[in-house]
């Protein structure tokens, strides 16, 4: 439990915690960033230490985790809009598991 007090909560976590709370429906590239970025300031408000950068950074570093959740197939892009593969929940499930503790 300490630990999970101090270790920085980084982007590609709350991604893939995004895609799941959205599994039902595609999201664009802004609504991912939105909803990261609204999901990273509500864990900062519970006291979390979450990743801090500055907004254009911040955009980056999702569109990064974006990036790398694509790469190993755990969310899939279909007409400019993205969502989870439904074939690995359980992966993205650990992906997002960082967080579970501030939630």
């Amino acid at each position: 439990q300490a630990i999970g007090e101090v270790v920085p909560i980084l982007p590609a976590s709350v991604t893939a915690s995004v895609f799941l709370a959205s599994a039902d429906r595609g999201l664009a590239i802004r609504e991912v960033e939105k909803e990261v970025m609204a999901s990273m300031r509500s864990l900062q408000s519970a006291g979390a230490p979450v990743f801090q950068a500055s907004h254009t950074k911040l955009t980056r570093a999702v569109a990064d985790a974006l990036h790398t959740l694509r790469l190993r197939r755990l969310v899939i892009e279909e007409d400019g809009r993205y969502r989870a593969h439904p074939d690995e929940f359980e992966l993205l499930h650990y992906y997002a598991n960082a967080t579970a503790h501030w939630r």
